[in-house]
């Protein structure tokens, strides 16, 4: 059951990082994508994404690099420069960030790299956020509860 709700809130999270960033991205070419840590994927392009990934195995590569430590991963797949890295809200380990520049090439990724890690850095900061809200939020409710439980009790 702990799992469960662990994994909704992740997909919850995700959910929300990806309704708030990639509506800014309408009119790029750059693909994100946000990989669940359960296997779920959400992309601004899903069409590019899956196409590039169609191998299961690049996936699976790129996720197992990111987890022994190798962030961030850059690659070339096709004619797409892939960057990935963890997303992560705090200590907690939500998944995986997934940008696909089409038509850049490694070399000239260099000259980008400290504005790829920025935009990459702002899902984990975004996912640091929202879960914290959602505490602070669940903090409230247990307090408002604890609130009237004392007045329940005062009654009797």
């Amino acid at each position: 059951m702990k799992t469960f709700n662990s994994d909704l809130s992740c997909e919850m999270t995700i959910d929300q990082i990806t309704e708030m960033m990639f509506d800014n991205l309408d009119s790029t070419d750059i693909v994100l994508a946000v990989l669940g840590r359960n296997g779920s994927c959400v992309s601004n392009r899903p069409e590019i994404f899956t196409k590039v990934f169609a191998d299961q195995k690049l996936h699976e590569n790129l996720c197992c690099k990111i987890d022994d430590g190798a962030e961030p991963v850059i690659s070339k797949v096709d004619d797409c420069l892939v960057v990935a890295s963890s997303l992560c809200a705090g200590i907690k380990n939500l998944g995986y960030v997934v940008m696909l520049l089409p038509g850049y090439s490694p070399e000239k990724s260099f000259e980008y790299l400290d504005f790829i890690e920025i935009i990459m850095n702002q899902f984990s900061l975004l996912a640091g956020v929202i879960e914290e809200n959602r505490q602070l939020s669940n903090m409230d409710r247990i307090s408002r509860c604890g609130d009237l439980a004392g007045v329940l009790a005062g009654v009797n």
